[in-house]
């Protein structure tokens, strides 16, 4: 089975790896699309406004509008844009899907070595989303070279930690590939998990 891109981007932003987008709409996003007599071009300029000011969330909600096309047209060059300025504003979330943006090529050139980066970084101020990616990222040689010790060490911190990683891992591996049924005969004839 192949994956196409949309189902991709749903799949990043919206389910399957705990992503802090299960809930898309920050209080601001909901602020700004709730005004009922406006038009969509307004609460649109709203949240523009608002990211304008510094404020975290804004560009944040921005550049999932743009990603999913909810009340806009699905434009991923102006959801890096947002998604960035975000980042820059030191949103965590923000820095694990810039991650993901990098890593997928969406809006941007895909590349890994920035996709690490961004997704370390996100890991390192505690996003538990971003510390399985970047064990994910060890395990797969993903961006960074290759470590699997690095990669066991993190799996293990997070399942000390008492999150479920297994689980987590094997979303990231089959998002990752076209078929989850080979990796799941080798986990349960191994009986240990990914590695």
């Amino acid at each position: 089975m192949l994956i196409n891109q949309s189902s991709k981007v749903t799949a990043l932003f919206l389910c399957g790896l705990m992503s802090v987008l299960l809930f898309p709409y920050t209080l601001c996003a909901q602020q700004a699309l709730e005004i009922s007599e406006d038009s969509i071009e307004k609460k649109v300029e709203n949240l523009k406004k608002w990211a304008s000011t510094g404020n975290t969330s804004a560009p944040y909600d921005l550049a999932i509008l743009y990603i999913e096309g909810l009340q806009v047209e699905q434009d991923y060059q102006e959801a890096f844009k947002w998604m960035k300025k975000a980042a820059d504003y030191g949103h965590i979330g923000a820095h694990y899907n810039l991650g993901l943006m990098y890593l997928e090529g969406l809006g941007v050139t895909r590349d890994q070595k920035k996709a690490f980066q961004w997704i370390k970084k996100a890991a390192h101020k505690g996003s538990i989303e971003a510390q399985y990616y970047l064990a994910w990222m060890y395990q797969t040689g993903c961006g960074v070279q290759q470590d699997k010790t690095e990669a066991i060490r993190i799996y293990q911190w997070l399942g000390e930690s008492g999150f479920d990683w297994e689980s987590i891992a094997l979303a990231i591996h089959y998002y990752h590939s076209q078929s989850q049924e080979p990796m799941l005969r080798q986990s349960s004839q191994r009986g240990d998990g990914l590695f």
